[in-house]
């Protein structure tokens, strides 16, 4: 949901990418009368192109005259695939540099579906200790634009025949300090006759900044995933520094809020010797009891410079089980693309690199 009178969504889209169909019916419509038609056959063509950055030359139903009148308000995208990995699963991560910034993408194939995971900004300035991305800092806020493209991208490497079904922003960067433009690029996939990804499967994940989460439930259907990662705040703040401004109280409170209409997904990193005890995962069930919470337990992945080992798995499925004897409802999350460094907490690249296929 998009509303034109609320902070930075009234600021003029740049690019047709990351407009909403009731925007390109204005800009395609003549004064006074939109144009449906002509915004859903703009839509068909883009999701139907594997790169489709700039506007087309010509559009059948939609006159060159008003091509050319939205191509002068329509900024178009600087997109290069700099370099391609593809690991034994068919995961595939993409090294794209959009208007000279570096980001990571990762199309993710599964039964009869692809999972596109989005970054929302190059670099990132969390710092959280168990991510990569945080050895690069943060370079900036990508458009909403540029979040589509990395959809487009991602789909145009998928295995032919498997459908676009879910987008996560789960790549680089944090969602909640680019929320206006991760809004509005929900609002686009959710077009019917452009990717057409309900918000139902598409996932926000936040380390918890809890003012922008407040705003993002008012405003978005997406789902809602946070990196809890520890049961104690002096615990999270050690490799969470973002942990000291939200206490996992006041967090646990947003849940408690927000449950009757919402259920959220918390992410547990599990990091070996450090929240990976037993005692751990009794602290993590008192705190999430009763609360409308999934919880996806994390192995860390590992990165050059990691802090802590990755757990086994008898002491993975230990944590599990002792969530699950308590009634919350837990998962554990399976590495996808790990050997390529495209899995949770992996995404990193501080210059451009050679295209590799």
């Amino acid at each position: 949901m998009l509303e034109s009178g609320s902070g930075e969504d009234s600021v003029t889209p740049a690019c047709f990418l990351e407009m909403t169909a009731e925007e390109l019916a204005v800009r395609l419509g003549r004064p006074g009368k939109p144009s449906p038609a002509r915004a859903n056959a703009l839509l068909r063509w883009a999701w139907c192109n594997s790169r489709p950055f700039s506007l087309p030359d010509r559009l059948e139903g939609v006159t060159a005259r008003v091509l050319d009148g939205l191509r002068a308000q329509s900024s178009p995208l600087q997109v290069t695939e700099s370099a391609r990995a593809v690991a034994k699963d068919g995961t595939v991560k993409l090294l794209l540099e959009l208007e000279g910034s570096p980001v990571e993408t990762v199309m993710i194939p599964g039964k009869g579906r692809v999972t596109v995971c989005v970054s929302s900004q190059s670099g990132c300035s969390r710092q959280c200790a168990f991510c990569a991305t945080a050895r690069m800092g943060f370079r900036r806020n990508l458009t909403a634009a540029e979040m589509i493209a990395q959809v487009l991208a991602a789909r145009a490497v998928a295995p032919p025949g498997l459908p676009l079904r879910n987008v996560v922003f789960m790549g680089m960067g944090e969602p909640m300090d680019n929320l206006e433009a991760v809004v509005r690029a929900v609002a686009v996939l959710g077009e019917p006759s452009g990717a057409a990804v309900s918000p139902a499967h598409v996932t926000v994940s936040t380390c918890g900044v809890l003012p922008a989460m407040e705003r993002f439930v008012s405003r978005c259907a997406a789902g809602l995933a946070v990196s809890l990662n520890a049961t104690t705040d002096r615990q999270r703040q050690q490799i969470m520094p973002a942990g000291a401004r939200w206490p996992i109280a006041d967090l646990l409170s947003f849940f408690s809020r927000h449950g009757k209409t919402r259920i959220f997904f918390v992410e547990y990193i599990l990091l070996g010797g450090f929240n990976d005890a037993g005692a751990d995962a009794e602290r993590l069930a008192d705190l999430l009891d009763g609360l409308p919470v999934r919880v996806n337990l994390i192995p860390l992945n590992q990165f050059d410079g990691a802090p802590w080992p990755t757990p086994g798995g008898e002491r993975v499925q230990h944590f599990f089980s002792l969530l699950n004897a308590r009634g919350i409802r837990t998962m554990v999350r399976q590495p996808r693309g790990a050997g390529i460094a495209a899995a949770c907490g992996q995404l990193y690249r501080s210059t451009p690199a050679p295209v590799s296929r």
